[in-house]
């Protein structure tokens, strides 16, 4: 069942009940439209919402997506309005609450007036796939005021605001109330460390005032007031008044009022969690369908970067390792059984100096050239276009090319563009004939330039965006090779280069088709356990720094649901993609190795922050488009090791292979029931549970990650909607987590096929062991 109540309003409203029905519907959608006669503007008053059970929130139209959702247009004005005992099991797609000042041409003739005075009171939620709450006002006229939260609970930890002061003005933002983390604020105030939408347990009281709190405002002093709280009950008022500290009420960030300002990470509370539980339910609805996994979130990355090329899969024709047009054919056996979608070429930050007409035509005559940013190696220019299509074509992927922004010219990445893909007579298809091909290649994927904030020409974010435009322009498409143009987007959390790239398809907040620039803006986060300067080791490290690196892959969570919450805003029907295009883990080089290199060894760790990735790429499956881990041979996370004709496949290479079940398969939700499978590592939480589940042909597939390094884990997979057949399960796991593959020992860590899955009247039962991933296979009988 969907939710057992629901509502739509529109007009002019009085005082309404709404109890328990006991049947499907779209969020409570109130006011969106109205009487389009600006003398006769409507008021939706004494609105009152109380005790309702969502069980399994799930609403596609992004506009429309909160389980409380008040969203006037056409002049309406709502105000007044009391939920009260409000329980969310969990939301599939879409957020707690959407508030959202509304005006959509296609659908209204005027925006809304304005959401005021809103009260909340005993929300649960206990869910682990919410989005980010939104409050939206549309300018500085049209806002959002007056709305309190009391008693705000997210997976029984109460949520809290006790700062002492607010913006005098949230015309557009992200809702304190989210269980995820993001936060939209004026960026004309500068802001402080946030500490908003603490997620936390009711803490013992203590003899220095508020139990366990600790909060920072989220920007400096306006005329609000937070009320107190408790350790068991948060109560937050934010008073929206007239926007204060812009030049004028159209303004807002210096932009006009209909941009969206920056986002800003909102970090978690500071008291420990307790050990993990020994026992989880996970549920997972066989028959509720979520988006579609794309394949090529399993996609990779081939840079000229130390190894990886040369070395990884180029050995040359004359190497006597067994090669194909010198292309390493056990590197390409070793990949095929992984059914890699997609291979990025040829960077990276080599893609911003490279010259595409330097690697085509006789070897013997290629310009050679000096790799500046890795290793100051000179580069022979052997494997170039024509080779990287080869390799491709005996993987049986696609190719996808980054293109040199940094250092190139828009002429010459159109005619790159034209030489691979254009059929018939013109200078760039003779070239490509001359060369010796005489048809077209297929190359549907694009790179308009790499890292572009930083090795890719430290540009600024607007100047960026203004030549991804003009990049994209001369990109065309020859005959029926559509390209999928992918500009170059943001790191980590830098949400603001998301929004400046977002604003060039000129559709703020409509339904209409965004232009057509790009389809895609990339996103780049590595993982390690330290800081740049000092990343740690790849194999030596303890339980400490172990914890470190899976908070810090977790993180990737919240980043992308930041980039996806501004994306969303522009684009709510989702048709320009998000391309995590590197990530991975990053750690300091293998001593004795060529700094510049990048070459680490692959443990047991690594694995497991593949398989938590994967879980997180699954969840975000309706935005996020691709994925390309770094990198596939010999350089960073890397799936196959070479040393001379040995080939070492490590524990990531098997977490792919035993994933390849999910590419292209239709997601299901899965809900952790646990409030103490968690732990602290410094100021993040650690989910010590990670899990996704997708179903194809009649097959389910789940995967399940233990992340505790020294505890085992009973999980009960609560199978709903339909009925399993008899599983099979395979299980990656070693007696510490520094094991890894090498050439003395290529199977230390290695899948294995595990019996211990047994059925229950719920479904299955399994225990996992320590720093463990699995995977479960079964045949479904939908029940209905």
């Amino acid at each position: 069942m969907s939710r057992r109540t629901c509502g739509n309003t529109f007009g002019p409203g009085r005082t309404r009940k709404l109890q328990p029905l006991g049947r499907r519907g779209p969020p409570s959608n109130i006011g969106i439209h109205g009487n389009p006669d600006p003398d006769n503007f409507e008021v939706l008053e004494n609105l009152r919402f109380e005790n309702i059970d969502i069980l399994d929130h799930r609403e596609p139209q992004v506009s429309a997506q909160g389980c409380i959702a008040l969203n006037p247009g056409d002049g309406n004005l709502i105000r007044d309005v009391r939920c009260d005992n409000i329980r969310v099991e969990d939301i599939r797609w879409g957020q707690l609450v959407q508030m959202r000042v509304t005006y959509m041409p296609k659908w209204n003739t005027a925006p809304g007036r304005g959401i005021e005075n809103v009260y909340i009171k005993d929300l649960t939620y206990t869910g682990t796939h919410a989005g980010t709450s939104l409050l939206l006002g549309l300018d500085g006229d049209h806002l959002i005021k007056d709305v309190t939260f009391e008693n705000l609970v997210a997976n029984g930890r109460v949520i809290r605001d006790s700062g002492a002061s607010r913006p005098g003005t949230w015309p557009r933002t992200a809702c304190p109330c989210s269980p995820t983390s993001t936060f939209t604020t004026s960026a004309s105030s500068p802001p402080r460390r946030p500490r908003l939408c603490n997620r936390r347990r009711p803490a013992p009281a203590s003899s220095s005032g508020d139990a366990g709190a600790d909060h920072t405002p989220l920007t400096p002093a306006t005329s609000g007031s937070v009320a107190s709280t408790s350790s068991s009950t948060a109560v937050s008022k934010a008073p929206y008044g007239e926007v204060r500290g812009h030049p004028s009420p159209r303004s807002l960030d210096g932009l006009p009022s209909r941009y969206p300002p920056t986002l800003l990470p909102i970090q978690n509370s500071p008291e420990p969690l307790g050990a993990p539980m020994s026992t989880v339910t996970a549920i997972v609805d066989l028959d509720i369908e979520g988006p579609t996994i794309s394949r090529h979130l399993y996609g990779h990355f081939a840079e000229h970067l130390g190894r990886c090329v040369y070395g990884g899969f180029w050995v040359g024709e004359d190497s006597t390792i067994p090669n194909e047009g010198g292309i390493r054919l056990d590197v390409v056996q070793a990949l095929r059984a992984l059914n890699i979608p997609n291979l990025r070429w040829p960077g990276g930050c080599f893609a911003d100096e490279y010259h595409w007409k330097d690697g085509i035509g006789p070897r013997d005559q290629r310009p050679r050239m000096v790799n500046t940013h890795w290793g100051d190696v000179e580069e022979s220019n052997h494997f170039g276009t024509h080779e990287f299509m080869a390799l491709c074509e005996l993987l049986g992927t696609e190719p996808y090319i980054s293109g040199n922004v940094g250092s190139g010219t828009v002429q010459e990445m159109s005619e790159w563009v034209e030489y691979l893909t254009r059929d018939g007579d013109s200078p760039m298809a003779r070239l490509r004939r001359a060369n010796g091909r005489d048809e077209p290649w297929r190359v549907k994927f694009w790179g308009i330039g790499n890292e572009t904030w930083g090795c890719g020409g430290n540009m600024r974010a607007e100047y960026s965006a203004d030549l991804a435009r003009q990049y994209a322009t001369y990109c065309r498409d020859h005959g029926d090779n559509k390209l999928y143009r992918i500009a170059s987007g943001a790191t980590g959390d830098d949400y603001k280069w998301t929004r400046t790239l977002m604003e060039q398809i000129n559709c703020f907040g409509c339904e209409a088709t965004p232009r057509t620039f790009f389809q895609g803006i990339s996103v780049h986060h590595y993982t390690m356990s330290g800081t740049w300067e000092a990343k740690g080791s790849a194999t030596d490290f303890d339980t400490d720094d172990y914890y470190r690196t899976m908070a810090s892959a977790q993180r990737i969570d919240r980043i992308l649901t930041g980039h996806s919450t501004v994306m969303d805003i522009y684009d709510p029907g989702r048709r320009v993609g998000l391309v995590l295009d590197e990530w991975g883990t990053w750690w300091d080089v293998e001593p004795g190795t060529n700094p510049g290199f990048l070459f680490q060894q692959n443990t047991l760790r690594d694995a497991l922050v593949a398989s938590t990735h994967f879980d997180i790429f699954h969840k975000h499956a309706a935005r996020l488009y691709m994925a390309n881990i770094a990198q596939t041979v010999n350089v960073l996370q890397a799936m196959l090791l070479t040393d001379g004709d040995a080939l070492v496949l490590t524990p990531t290479y098997h977490v792919f292979e035993m994933n390849k079940g999910h590419q292209d398969a239709t997601s299901l939700a899965v809900h952790l029931r646990t409030e103490d499978a968690r732990r602290r590592v410094g100021d993040a939480e650690l989910d010590t549970l990670s899990a996704s589940a997708s179903i194809k042909d009649g097959t389910v597939l789940i995967s399940v990650s233990n992340l505790d390094a020294e505890e085992p884990v009973e999980v009960t997979l609560d199978l709903r909607g339909g009925a399993v057949g008899e599983p099979t399960a395979r299980l990656l796991t070693a007696d510490r987590l520094q094991v890894h593959n090498s050439p003395d020992s290529p199977e230390a860590v290695v899948p294995r096929p595990f019996d211990g899955v047994k059925p229950t009247g719920q479904g299955l039962v399994l225990t996992l062991p320590p720093h463990s991933f699995i995977t479960v296979q079964a045949p479904v009988a939908r029940t209905h």
